[in-house]
């Protein structure tokens, strides 16, 4: 019961009045059945606009991205953008950087997740090829360079670095399963010294932009590609024996 808490009484109150064995079990239970929390649209803009806020000289007003002045705040586009991620795709020849960003238009509904080439993001032609009529960028001979600065800078904070493999460390070819990396198996992604994940396939790709929520998801890919690694290792023992076999 609940109402036996004392005042302001936490997890520790909670454990002491349900004993630890039945109180993780009804913790787990109301882990199980409570629905996942989402920000609404309009929430999730307006926490991203606080980055605006932390560039010197930008802000975000009315949903809109906007240059400070002595006039008050000059509206340069109709949305929000933030960037979430900057995917290097290494085949063992070439790393391709693609840019994932995330936008809100004024009222605040989300647009769709744009990912782009790095080389198209200063251009800033990917808004209207993206969003078309739902985004805009105000005229003006430097407003594009203005909102491509803010962008950058808030990216900085925002985006996080993930390295997609699709070879092996050793630059054989990964193998068919997926599994490009050894550590797959204990969680799919491998911690570089600067903090890049190394994620193995989209989905685990997915999980890292979104700020890795689906562990389950990690582990079942992880098992995955364990299975698939020990089926190749029996089916290439299989191979030698016949080999021997036939040569004998």
């Amino acid at each position: 019961g609940c109402e036996k808490l004392p005042p302001k009484g936490d997890a520790s109150d909670f454990f002491e009045l349900l004993g630890e064995s039945a109180g993780r079990a009804a913790l787990e239970k109301l882990m199980q059945t409570a629905e996942a929390f989402e920000a609404d649209a309009i929430a999730q803009r307006d926490a991203a606009a606080e980055y605006y806020s932390k560039v010197y000289g930008y802000c975000v007003s009315n949903g809109r991205i906007c240059q400070e002045t002595a006039d008050g705040p000059k509206p340069l586009a109709n949305f929000v953008a933030v960037p979430r991620a900057v995917v290097a795709q290494d085949d063992g020849v070439n790393v391709n950087k693609i840019m994932v960003i995330d936008g809100w238009d004024a009222l605040g509904a989300p647009l769709p997740r744009v990912q782009i080439k790095a080389a198209q993001f200063s251009g800033m032609n990917w808004v209207a090829e993206k969003w078309d009529f739902a985004a805009s960028i105000m005229p003006g001979n430097t407003v594009k360079d203005k909102i491509r600065y803010a962008i950058s800078e808030v990216g900085r904070m925002t985006a996080k670095r993930i390295t997609e493999y699709s070879h092996t460390q050793d630059g054989r070819a990964a193998p068919a399963c997926g599994a490009a990396w050894p550590l797959a198996a204990i969680g799919g992604a491998e911690r570089g010294s600067a903090g890049q994940a190394r994620t193995i396939t989209d989905a685990m790709q997915t999980n890292a932009i979104n700020g890795g929520s689906g562990q389950r998801g990690y582990w079942k890919q992880s098992f995955f590609i364990l299975r698939c690694t020990f089926i190749k290792e029996i089916a290439r023992e299989v191979g030698r024996k016949t080999d021997q076999d036939a040569s004998s």
